[in-house]
């Protein structure tokens, strides 16, 4: 028997029910209707009943819900079992709701408190539903769709428009290829959203490459809270999986998430498994808790991936994990060990022995990397000048080993003087030359004077300090027979000058000079 419901009446259909899903979209077809812009609804609600002692219906015909206004109850202990080769359940619109927002209608369809079985290789899903907002979902049980590897208990799909608004609640999922799946089979910017969408109460046991929650291609999943229990059977299968451009949170970036993971099998703990998995192009950004139990549940995030995590991770494994601790510090831990700590003063890496941090003293440890204010005698490195990390401020330390120490400066510019004689020629810089060490090169022309500038160096930017001293170095026979009569007068942040002294430079003659600043 089906009952029919609509302003208070109840009225039988039949008692003879050889297929439910043929007997439900028939009652259906005879409730009353609403117009509502100028779009005509059904409204009502059809009741399954327990006809029988075992409450069994066999069905291979799909249930389709097509009005915003109509509602699927199962009394208690109804049983479904569906035979057929699509979805056991459809929810789509026979139209696109048209209409000002204020007229549209301010709910959607509903099932609730159906038990919903597959005994078909060739079914999709027990519930496909899309293309309209305010779904409801409540108490229902989708079991047994795995016949290929995107049969779904929950397939929520948009193939001309949008689904937000979803309410589910208390609803489970058993031995699914894919517990709850979400994509965007038209795949448009318009029909890419999912948001709004409250998940309350969900569960799921997740066996041989399953996979729970399915974000896919071109979808995304926003302004959403997503609460689950999800349970493993083994290494293979996924907890969270996000895909293609699938978004979870994406730019918005206010999903809340409660997801409790845990792998077991008919002996207790088992192995294995991914908590959460992410492609290169996806995105998922959001905040709450994720846990998992097991020896080694893990995390998959491709690199490109965007992952913005605000909350709490326990992987209670042996891999790797991240751990937020009480006094606000963030733990990275490989194996056992934590290889990076952040703190709210600092961040350390491997543990209490490196340090990038902004603090007076960083750690006790004499074997760090700190960044940090320098003053207190405290074994550091220190960028900036102790107020500011300010790149044009000095680096400080006591003590630098280095294989080689090279400037990173652009060439300068040299511009001879009447110590080079009158028409020098050749006045250049070596390739390679920067603020700190070169070679200067020129050729004197006639009649050079004595004690006066030669060649006037230009740094290619001003330095902050003046360095204390250039060292000069003759790198030609000429030059060093000369270097005594050479002078470098004190440096100044733009540059230095190399002066002849009492005695003039030998005209025509190539002078080749290195030197280095400190």
């Amino acid at each position: 028997m089906v009952t029919r419901s609509d302003e208070g009446a109840a009225v039988d259909s039949t008692s003879q029910v050889p297929d439910i899903g043929s007997w439900v979209n028939a009652v259906i077809a005879t409730l009353p209707t609403v117009t509502q812009n100028g779009q005509v609804w059904a409204r009502g609600s059809v009741t399954i009943p327990a006809y029988n002692a075992a409450g069994n219906y066999d069905f291979s015909t799909t249930i389709v819900l097509d009005s915003p206004y109509v509602n699927l109850h199962c009394e208690p202990g109804v049983i479904l079992t569906y035979t057929g080769s699509g979805d056991a359940i459809r929810i789509l619109p026979h139209a696109q709701i048209a209409g000002s927002a204020a007229t549209q209608p301010n709910q959607g369809p509903s099932v609730d408190n159906c038990s919903i079985y597959n005994t078909s290789a060739s079914a999709i899903s027990g519930i496909h539903a899309g293309d309209i907002s305010k779904i409801h979902l409540t108490n229902v049980a989708v079991n047994n769709f795995n016949g290929t590897p995107t049969s779904s208990a929950y397939w929520f799909d948009n193939t001309v428009s949008f689904t937000e608004g979803l309410a589910l609640v208390d609803i489970t999922s058993s031995n699914n290829s894919i517990a709850m799946r979400f994509t965007n089979t038209v795949g448009t910017a318009f029909s890419n959203s999912f948001g709004y969408t409250s998940i309350r109460g969900f569960r799921a046991g997740i066996r041989t490459n399953q996979i729970g929650f399915s974000v896919e291609e071109g979808t995304f999943l926003y302004h959403s809270y997503i609460d689950g229990i999800l349970e493993t059977s083994d290494a293979s299968g996924t907890v969270m999986s996000v895909s293609g451009t699938g978004k979870v949170g994406g730019n918005q970036g206010d999903d809340v998430l409660f997801l409790r993971a845990e792998c077991v099998n008919g002996s207790g703990s088992c192995t294995g498994a991914t908590l959460l998995k992410l492609g290169a192009a996806t995105q998922f950004v959001a905040n709450g808790f994720m846990n998992a139990l097991g020896v080694t549940m893990k995390t998959s995030i491709a690199p490109g991936a965007v992952f913005h995590w605000q909350g709490t991770t326990q992987l209670n494994n042996t891999d790797n994990r991240s751990e937020w601790a009480s006094d606000g510090s963030i733990h990275l831990v490989w194996n056992t060990n934590t290889r990076a700590l952040l703190s709210p003063s600092n961040l350390r890496v491997d543990g209490s022995t490196y340090v990038l941090g902004w603090s007076t003293n960083p750690t006790a440890n004499p074997n760090f990397l700190g960044l940090s204010p320098c003053g207190g005698g405290i074994m550091k490195l220190c960028l900036g000048n102790g107020t500011y990390a300010d790149s044009s401020a000095p680096l400080k330390a006591g003590q630098i080993a280095a294989s080689q120490f090279i400037g990173s400066s652009l060439v300068p510019t040299v511009v001879p003087g009447p110590g080079a004689g009158s028409f020098p020629t050749a006045v250049s810089l070596t390739p390679g030359s920067t603020n700190v060490s070169g070679t200067v090169l020129f050729t004197t022309g006639a009649s050079p004077v004595a004690v006066s500038a030669a060649v006037t160096v230009l740094f290619a930017t001003p330095l902050a300090q003046a360095p204390n001293v250039c060292i000069p170095t003759a790198q030609n026979a000429a030059t060093g027979t000369a270097l005594n009569n050479l002078i470098i007068s004190s440096p100044a942040t733009t540059g230095f000058v190399i002066f002849s002294g009492f005695v003039a430079l030998t005209a025509s003659t190539t002078y080749q000079l290195g030197y280095a600043c400190f």
